[in-house]
């Protein structure tokens, strides 16, 4: 059970609501530097489109609706496309550095001025969707849609392109190694790991006893590249397992997968979570949450699976820093759908099932790590439009003792920030909402991952790039700063 009391808790909430104010505040919207803008302006029909909607980066979005609690810094603006789709996906973070992954490879800013954070380094690297996890020297980066590569030969993993659907050819880990990130490039890739069914998300835990990295691999979706490929893989369907892939320190280009076979539920995963210091490992799993025992990295050992009422399939998945609750969210319309209006509105199409709009399509769910029982839930309070796509997308907790907060981004509905110290009675403390995109102009687009990370609030938008916010509140006081963070692995 639970191993928490909350004598406090009403008396915690009600500071939290009085603290709460809803009303924004209009900020100034300087111009973004002219050079830069026109560069990444050009860079493709996302690009175009936006700036025929309203432009582009953290400036264009100061008079966002907001908490007056949550302050508009700075912005590293890249433009997204539609046309090839190339999105911005994770981030990671080491030191004063941002790995920010997308579609076409993985750029490099540096966030020591968080007011005005600066591109250092730009990687083109085809194959989505591109996130990425570092540790020091190394960067890891998923690939999930089969590549035809020169030759077939893997060392030439940058170069691929997308093959038409149906045919098979390299997905995995691309591995990188570089000795001041401020100068990488394509060249420093040193190791492509080919995985059955490709690589949508992947999680890297240190396993520093053995000088090696693991790094787990989840795969969204299997079967639709179905077949043997010239590397070795092979994709079937139903893919209900992860895959462990170990890195060693001193020579991260013997690179290999070291077990193929880690029981998941009925459909594999689409994220997995580890938390080091409790040795577990979360899994957002289809159709269950999955819970293993990591002692021994390389082979985890399943605890239990649960679900709740609701959700068909996980997506995200996170735990409390003392590891006492798991933080679960799903993505129904896979993230392109407006599952996020008003309870009760018809939905035309069906939304994973759903003919009307829900509150578990918009909601967090907290479980008890220690037997998986449900223990509450936190619905997104405002309802976004019908051409909004939104669900509860990537998030992390705040690194705090005593309190649990969570920050997540939900695509059109942005940022939100999420007392649940109290898991039956979650209270938002601060969010920006912006305002729908213009459905003649787009019809995807928002806040891909929202994290957490030394103090500052880092959006990653599909189409505009990292926007940074500051949050002045209490419930974040005290928050531990990091040395590095990857957000799906607390240490």
């Amino acid at each position: 059970m639970l191993k928490k009391t909350f004598a406090l808790a009403g008396l915690a909430v009600s500071v939290l609501l009085l603290l709460m104010v809803v009303s924004p505040v209009l900020g100034q919207n300087p111009s973004p530097d002219d050079e830069e803008f026109q560069r990444d302006l050009n860079a493709g029909a996302g690009a175009e489109a936006l700036a025929n909607n309203g432009g582009a980066g953290a400036t264009a979005h100061r008079d966002d609706p907001r908490t007056p609690n949550l302050h508009p810094l700075g912005d590293s603006f890249e433009a997204g496309s539609l046309s090839p789709f190339i999105a911005n996906s994770d981030l990671a973070f080491w030191g004063n550095l941002a790995f920010a992954g997308r579609y076409d490879g993985f750029r490099v800013i540096d966030i020591s001025a968080p007011g005005n954070p600066q591109e250092v380094a730009q990687v083109n690297c085809n194959g989505n969707q591109g996130d990425v996890a570092v540790w020091g020297n190394i960067l890891v980066r998923a690939v999930d849609r089969p590549q035809a590569l020169p030759n077939n030969d893997l060392s030439r993993a940058c170069e691929g392109t997308d093959t038409p659907i149906g045919v098979t050819g390299f997905e995995g880990l691309q591995i990188f190694v570089a000795n001041d990130w401020r100068t990488v490039t394509a060249a420093n890739l040193v190791k492509a790991v080919p995985t059955d069914c490709g690589a949508h998300t992947h999680t890297l835990v240190p396993d520093l006893a053995n000088n090696r990295l693991i790094v787990y691999v989840s795969v969204a979706f299997s079967g639709a590249f179905a077949g043997p490929t010239p590397y070795g893989t092979t994709c079937v369907s139903p893919h209900n397992r992860i895959v462990a892939v170990q890195i060693p320190l001193n020579n991260p280009s013997a690179a290999s997968v070291i077990n193929n076979s880690i029981p998941a539920s009925q459909n594999g995963c689409h994220d997995v979570a580890a938390h080091v210091g409790v040795n577990r490992l979360v899994g957002a799993c289809r159709p269950n949450v999955v819970v293993w025992d990591i002692t021994n990295p390389a082979s985890p050992v399943v605890l239990y699976q649960t679900t709740a009422p609701g959700p068909t399939s996980w997506h995200s998945a996170s735990l409390t820093w003392d590891g006492e609750v798991l933080v679960m969210g799903w993505e129904p319309g896979g993230g392109g759908g407006p599952a996020c209006q008003a309870t009760g509105t018809p939905l035309v199409p069906p939304i994973a099932g759903n003919a009307m709009q829900t509150d578990e399509m918009k909601s967090i769910f907290f479980f008890d790590a220690d037997d998986g029982a449900l223990i509450g839930r936190w619905t997104l309070p405002r309802p976004q439009t019908a051409t909004e796509n939104c669900t509860i997308h990537n998030y992390n907790v705040v690194p705090l003792r005593g309190r649990y907060v969570l920050v997540h981004g939900s695509y059109q509905s942005g940022t939100s920030v999420v007392d649940f110290t109290n898991p039956a009675n979650a209270v938002e403390v601060a969010w920006v909402d912006p305002a729908p995109i213009d459905p003649n102009v787009l019809v995807l687009g928002g806040v891909w991952s929202s994290y957490w990370y030394n103090g500052f609030i880092y959006e990653h938008d599909i189409l505009e790039g990292v926007r940074v916010y500051e949050l002045s509140d209490r419930a974040t006081a005290g928050a531990r700063r990091l040395d590095h963070l990857n957000p799906q692995t607390q240490e």
